[in-house]
């Protein structure tokens, strides 16, 4: 009886060694399973991570390079048709302080009469190829005249405006410099003769080589701090590095070609100019460190782990993969952000910093030229101020109901408090602005500074996208016995139907978005707007206008000095 008992716990012991063997090993090899899929998750997410980090420093170079082309020379103005060509002088210092690969801007009005070529260039980066000339001037910008450079470039252009094309883009060696040109041609019939007016840019292919995208790379980088592993690189098509941190341990990379061509390629995609090289440059992620290596390094521990806790590791899995992908969409949209909000910032400060080295160089400057200074600083001090506002609002938008100071508030005062930073902009840009705010109209209950700060995105919206039709219609109305209505309305772009439901989603900007902005001031405006307990309503049809309606709850008790205004 003793030995049959032993031998049934013998054998019991026999199935419970296999059983805990058997349990061991599917263990492990779960732990296995799981540690691999770990590994080859970790990998997929680097892989990500310096894709989209080239896809971000492609699109900040490509756009940056075709931006003179697409935005610059179509809002340059060849003066009067009667006269001789030239340029705006503000408009080329700003087109400078924004971009600086143009070398120079030239313009040239080609009639029956011998035509002339005049030359733009900086003071501080006067070009090799054209001769000298005095600096001795309180403006950023000096006027250059060579009749050598200027026959160069009219006969080159000549073959293009014989064929009437709308763009002349070629290379040419002018002096020792090998440069790229790119010109808009625009052709004026009048009384049977064509005259056509010349504007463009000339861009030293050297010069880019060495300097130009350095600056461009470490913004791209500072905005991808949060990986210090990663390292970005501009290559040229030698295999040159030409910007950024190369780096020999490439475990994970990706590459992005584009060609060094400082306007849209889609200009010139049917008839591709001869005299016009394509060289494709590289932009590279690479990071130096993989997140599969320390899973490696760790497996054991975490075989252990899974062995003691299969469940609890699939569920830490699970949750690491979620926070991963969170991360990884969050750095995503702060790049995306930080990349719009450096465009904007750099605008108004390059134009403040230009006009304030002209005034140091130069202190003894003509009154006429010190209005003009005045007031071009004055746009750009309250553009930023704008945008600085936006920031602040944007940075407490989880809590900022809990930070407003509601009050009494008449109608025309928050309109004329909202228009008082655009009024220069408006009168300069040639709006022709409406307001219709009836009297007797009851005070609405906001805060003042937020609802002025609404209003002002809608109507720097309505401005920046006002193309040909350049008027601004502003109407106030009582709804009912609760409610007050603002109306703004432009006859600009408009939004096509699909995009409408979108533009007041964080960071969304449509197809037809102008450049500049950060995608913010819409969804801001909305935002305040619902804090007051109100409603943002929009209606817009692409080539008609867009409306905007916001209405505000009436205030409870009217403020005695808003009754007296009316």
């Amino acid at each position: 009886m003793t030995r049959g008992r032993a031998f049934v716990l013998r054998g019991w012991m026999t199935w419970a060694s296999v059983g805990a063997v058997l349990s061991v090993a599917t263990l492990t090899w779960l732990g296995y399973r799981a540690v691999v899929e770990w590994q080859h998750s970790a990998d997929v997410i680097d892989q990500r991570t310096a894709d989209a980090s080239a896809d971000l420093l492609l699109t900040a170079v490509t756009r940056d390079m075709r931006a003179v082309q697409r935005t610059v020379l179509s809002t340059l103005q060849v003066g009067d048709a009667s006269g001789p060509a030239a340029l705006d002088l503000n408009a080329v210092a700003s087109a400078f302080a924004r971009y600086p690969y143009p070398d120079a801007f030239f313009v040239a009005r080609i009639t029956p009469q011998q035509p002339i070529i005049s030359f733009y260039a900086r003071t501080t980066r006067q070009p090799a190829w054209l001769p000298a000339a005095s600096v001795d001037t309180p403006f950023p910008v000096v006027t250059v005249a060579d009749s050598r450079i200027a026959n160069q470039l009219l006969e080159r252009i000549a073959r293009d405006r014989h064929r009437r094309k709308p763009f002349s883009v070629f290379e040419a060696r002018l002096g020792r410099a090998r440069c790229q040109i790119v010109a808009l041609l625009t052709y004026v019939d009048e009384r049977g003769s064509v005259s056509i007016d010349v504007r463009g840019f000339i861009v030293d292919l050297e010069w880019v080589r060495r300097n130009y995208f350095q600056d461009l790379t470490s913004q791209i980088a500072r905005m991808r701090v949060a990986n210090p592993d990663l390292r970005l690189a501009i290559v040229d098509a030698s295999g040159a590095v030409r910007a950024g941190a190369a780096t020999a341990a490439r475990t994970v990379s990706a590459r992005r070609s584009f060609p060094l061509l400082f306007f849209d390629p889609a200009i010139v995609e049917l008839d591709r100019p001869e005299d016009l090289a394509t060289e494709w440059w590289n932009a590279d992620a690479t990071l130096t460190g993989r997140r599969s290596d320390a899973v490696r390094r760790g497996a054991w521990a975490s075989l252990v782990i899974v062995s003691v806790s299969a469940l609890a590791l699939a569920a830490s899995l699970g949750l690491s993969a979620t926070a991963l992908q969170a991360r990884f969409r969050l750095t995503e949209a702060r790049s995306d952000f930080v990349s719009a909000v450096t465009h904007e910032l750099k605008t108004p400060t390059a134009t403040i910093q230009t006009i304030s080295e002209s005034f140091v160089r130069r202190p003894h400057i003509d009154e006429a030229t010190r209005r003009d200074y005045g007031r071009i600083l004055l746009d750009e001090t309250r553009r930023l101020a704008r945008l600085i506002d936006n920031l602040l609002a944007h940075s407490r938008i989880s809590d900022i109901a809990e930070t407003y100071a509601f009050e009494a508030i008449a109608p025309h005062h928050l309109i004329e408090r909202s228009l008082r930073d655009f009024r220069l902009r408006l009168e300069m840009d040639g709006f022709d602005l409406r307001t219709d705010v009836p009297p007797g109209l009851p005070c609405i209950r906001a805060d003042p500074t937020a609802a002025a700060l609404a209003l002002s995105n809608i109507i720097d919206n309505a401005i920046r996208y006002s193309d040909e039709r350049r008027w601004l219609a502003i109407r106030a109305r009582q709804v009912d016995r609760d409610e007050v209505s603002i109306e703004i309305a432009d006859g600009g772009i408009g939004i096509p139907s699909d995009e409408v439901g979108k533009v007041l989603e964080k960071f969304f900007r449509g197809r037809g978005a102008v450049s500049g902005g950060t995608g913010l001031g819409l969804t801001i405006a909305d935002r305040i707007v619902k804090d007051h307990d109100g409603r943002l309503t929009m209606v817009s049809a692409v080539g008609v206008g867009t409306t905007v309606t916001v209405v505000f709850g009436i205030a409870r008790v009217q403020r005695r000095d808003a009754d007296s205004d009316r």
